[in-house]
């Protein structure tokens, strides 16, 4: 199981945006929730929501 953990890992980093790698990191590997609202703040619209482009296209 520790293999396919580390697959996905390498996956993450190799591939995935700021605010999914920001998650990764929350998650599993110690990361701070200022890491991701940071990486979220780049998805908030003028208006204080969020869905500028949040959903990944793939």
């Amino acid at each position: 199981m520790h293999h396919v953990f580390q697959k996905a890992g390498e996956f993450i980093y190799r591939n995935s945006r700021s605010l999914d790698l920001a998650r990764w990191q929350y998650h599993f590997e110690d990361g701070s929730k200022e890491a991701v609202l940071k990486a979220l703040s780049y998805y908030q619209n003028e208006d204080g929501g969020f869905g500028h482009a949040l959903e990944p296209d793939a």
